[in-house]
């Protein structure tokens, strides 16, 4: 018996396996994310290193450009496929709905290059990479049946082998050939191996194992439009955290050009490390919050949400201070000394990143109520009204502008979603019940679903 079958197969016949710990989801997924999002960075510092930051400002365009793209038109069908427990739509139905929105996407990204007018080598591209997020994104749907199932330490070690695969492949390519485009192709070959040889059979086997269909083309049309209307908000929420790095990279290419678009990737980049940590507690903390919020016990879930905030200043503060005393030494160390002399830039980086450590306990507060909605329409309004402010900051100090934007950014979210979260999730005193307790902690359900809209 294979490592993965058993895994999978549970111990009695005729039972599901056993729902892990949220200790140990958490464990198993802060793993997969930090591997993966260390590798990420380091691809960028193999780009860097190898070639010019012409060639990091072309990378990290084409990521700006495809990766909200595939979100918003994409949609989040992983949150509903994760929090259908009743079983409501097949494998075959998210797979149908996500290969008609992947295609509209592709043609949507191949119009906007065009209408850009970017080189042709930079359409390439553009047009490799967003091929490369369309098998991420198909592999994304073998995710969402490991998560509904709890079975994160499959979805870890996914991870954990693209992420790793994906260094050594993106370094071999541009080491071999010095062309972004071959070794982006090479990647999006390797992302395809992974999806064929790992994701499908891991998540094919769990369907197998719980009685579900594994046949990708069995949809049923009338589930489509519902399945559609489920994963909007979330998609929108999904693309709205992209926009918040895309936005600032698009405009500095637009009015700087791609050498500065490379340098302030990259400098950005080192943001990564922290971001990481803050996800992974917030995702493990939002079914605890959920429950609070679920039991009226309001008090105890600001609480918690405090020590969030307290604690991701506490990581901006250090990450602040780390900035001030070796910003430059560390930008030489990783990138170069050409990127060496952009300490400053990566301190206000820094300084608005602690802004939005601190205030994203109230967007946790918001999933953990299931205010998708308003949320989505909270970040809209934040978003509209930053965009003209980056323009204007980028034309009048380039670069250092769009440092700039990011704290005008985390002060506006501060701004629109304090007084929403004092009314919607407002404190009172805390009502519980002991059979509604009871009935809370007894219902993995619930938990389940929570973590999924993480």
């Amino acid at each position: 018996m294979s490592t993965i079958d058993s895994k999978l197969i549970p111990i009695q016949s005729g039972r599901l396996p056993l729902v892990r710990s949220l200790r140990s989801n958490a464990q198993w997924m802060l793993l997969g994310n930090v591997t993966y999002g260390v590798c990420q960075w380091l691809m960028l510092i193999v780009i860097a290193r190898v070639g010019l930051p012409e060639m990091v400002g072309q990378f990290a365009l084409a990521m700006a450009i495809t990766t909200p793209l595939i979100m918003l038109i994409g949609l989040d069908l992983r949150t509903v496929q994760a929090t259908d427990q009743s079983n409501r739509y097949s494998f075959g139905d998210f797979f149908t709905l996500r290969m008609v929105t992947l295609t509209i996407a592709m043609a949507v990204i191949m119009g906007v290059t065009v209408w850009r007018g970017y080189t042709w080598e930079l359409t390439l591209l553009i047009f490799v990479m967003g091929l490369s997020k369309c098998v991420e994104a198909v592999s994304d749907l073998c995710y969402g049946t490991l998560q509904q199932h709890e079975q994160f330490d499959q979805l870890a070690k996914s991870r954990i082998l693209r992420g790793v695969m994906s260094l050594v492949v993106l370094a071999g390519g541009l080491l071999l050939s010095h062309s972004l485009v071959l070794a982006t192709a090479l990647l999006t070959v390797m992302w395809t191996g992974v999806l064929v040889c790992y994701d499908w059979p891991v998540a094919s086997r769990l369907l197998r194992l719980h009685g579900h269909s594994t046949s990708l083309w069995n949809f049923r049309s009338k589930q489509l439009p519902l399945m559609l209307m489920a994963a909007i908000p979330t998609g929108i929420l999904s693309c709205q955290g992209s926009l918040e790095h895309s936005l600032p990279r698009l405009c500095v290419d637009d009015y700087l050009g791609v050498r500065e678009l490379g340098i302030y990737s990259a400098v950005s980049s080192l943001l990564l490390a922290a971001a990481t940590v803050i996800s992974a507690v917030h995702g493990a903390v939002l079914p605890t919050i959920a429950r609070y919020l679920v039991n009226n016990q309001r008090r105890s879930a600001w609480q918690v949400m405090i020590r969030l905030s307290l604690f991701g200043a506490v990581v901006g503060g250090l990450g602040t201070v780390t900035v001030y005393v070796c910003g430059g030494w560390i930008l030489g160390l990783t990138f170069g000394p050409e990127y060496a002399a952009q300490s400053s830039l990566l301190g206000i980086l820094m300084l608005g990143a602690t802004i939005r450590y601190a205030t994203l306990p109230l967007s946790t507060g918001f999933l953990a109520a299931k205010r998708f909605w308003l949320l989505a329409i909270l970040q809209t309004v934040s978003l509209v009204a930053t965009a003209p402010v980056l323009m204007f900051l980028v034309q009048q100090y380039r670069g250092m502008g769009a440092a700039y934007a990011s704290v005008f950014l985390a002060l506006m979210y501060a701004v629109v979603q304090i007084p929403a979260a004092l009314y919607v999730l407002r404190p009172r005193a805390d009502t519980p019940r002991s059979d509604e307790v009871d009935e809370v902690d007894e219902d993995p359900q619930f938990a389940r679903e929570i973590r999924g809209a993480a």
